[in-house]
């Protein structure tokens, strides 16, 4: 209950979760629900053993609008990762903090900047 709780403190109640017990099991259970309902559910029918909690990730649209209004968001990829380098972030380190800013993976925001050139 106290994970349950949060996490939905951080993601917001209405993010989808599955609970799994007896994981590889012969009476393994799983309830896919929200967040909200899962405390609920858990709430009614107390906890027995241990649960797997699989979280759903955030949505793409979450993501654009955290950027909407961010001093990054009318940059190409390219300028925001330079923008950290004029700052006097190594290529390494900018990278990094720029697909932070953009909700994605380093990795991905890497082969979209060397796709461009």
């Amino acid at each position: 209950m106290k994970t349950l709780t949060a996490m939905a403190e951080a993601f917001g109640p209405h993010r989808e979760v599955c609970l799994v017990r007896e994981l590889t099991k012969r009476y393994e259970e799983a309830l896919r629900c929200t967040l909200a309902e899962a405390l609920s559910h858990l709430a009614e029918h107390p906890a027995q053993g241990e649960y797997v909690i699989v979280v759903r990730g955030s949505e793409d649209d979450e993501s654009a609008s955290r950027s909407e209004g961010a001093w990054w968001a009318g940059l190409s990829a390219a300028e925001h990762v330079a923008r950290y380098e004029a700052e006097g972030a190594e290529h390494k380190e900018a990278l990094k903090r720029a697909a932070s800013d953009r909700g994605v993976p380093k990795r991905e925001l890497y082969n979209e900047l060397h796709r461009d050139s």
